[in-house]
């Protein structure tokens, strides 16, 4: 039997610290959603022209936040993202455990002000991945999962040209030159103690929130409505697309980042007509 080389060794290890980051808020998405489907009034599904005007309205909202961003810099992103964690986190204590809007506001707002003292990457991961969740809850209880569903994949095109035309990737040198709070991206380090303390030497692993974000939207949507079984086989195929990402990851062409979504999304439409046809 050979033995694996010292790279290969490394590459085992770091596997799963970033599968697990990647995944685990899809997978306990999906139950939540269902909890709070219970009680909110079922969402019936997107007319063509309601999918079409919110596909419209997305893709502009994207196109003005890009050119703020290209105006104001990665300043404006910087906010933009603390305010959007505070928020997601206020919603997930409001709706999820059930503390009044007071003191899940007064709780976000010391949990943010926090991270900004605390530079440990599993507080860092923890609230953006707790604020993810109240927003994907919330926000998938309002449409059906056929507007997620199209949302997705503009938004996989949009990763696609951002990525490979050297947007994203630059904006994140950007950032991290600045060594400004990064609220839009989850770092993973290559040992576990680098949980806890960083040092000068470290290399980081990044996932775009995006990349997650969007499919949680639909996840939440089916689950929510009380498609728990097609959220899950949706779930499954978003992890062959995460599988297939960290295996480009690792590929010494792709030093400057992937773009994650289009894999995950044509495992996720492939598991969305299986489901259609098991249904």
């Amino acid at each position: 039997m050979r033995r694996k080389t010292s790279k290969e060794a490394a590459r085992a290890e770091n596997f799963w610290p970033v599968f697990l980051v990647w995944t685990l808020p899809w997978a306990v998405g999906i139950p939540l959603a269902a909890h709070l489907g219970q009680f909110l009034p079922a969402t019936p599904p997107a007319s063509p022209e309601e999918a079409t005007s919110a596909a419209i309205q997305f893709v502009l909202t994207l196109a003005v936040f890009i050119a703020l961003i290209r105006l104001f810099g990665t300043r404006l992103l910087v906010i933009g993202s603390i305010i959007t964690v505070g928020v997601g986190t206020m919603v997930f204590f409001n709706a999820v455990v059930g503390i009044d809007a007071v003191s899940s506001f007064l709780a976000a707002v010391l949990l943010v002000v926090f991270a900004q003292t605390i530079r440990a990457l599993w507080y860092h991961n923890g609230l953006i991945v707790l604020g993810l969740l109240g927003l994907g809850l919330a926000l998938g209880s309002m449409f059906s999962a056929e507007v997620f569903l199209g949302l997705l994949v503009i938004l996989s095109i949009y990763d696609l040209i951002a990525v490979r035309s050297g947007f994203i990737p630059n904006l994140v040198h950007d950032m991290a030159k600045k060594h400004e709070p990064i609220y839009v991206l989850l770092l993973i380090p290559q040992t576990w103690p680098e949980w806890i303390s960083l040092n000068k030497k470290s290399r980081l692993r990044v996932i775009g929130t995006g990349d997650i974000f969007a499919p949680l939207l639909l996840l939440a949507a089916l689950a929510g409505s009380g498609q728990v079984t097609a959220a899950w086989i949706c779930f499954f195929g978003a992890v062959f697309g995460v599988i297939g990402n960290i295996a480009l990851i690792h590929s010494e062409h792709f030093k400057r980042g992937i773009p994650a979504l289009p894999l995950v999304t044509i495992g996720v439409l492939i598991a969305y007509v299986l489901a259609a046809l098991l249904h």
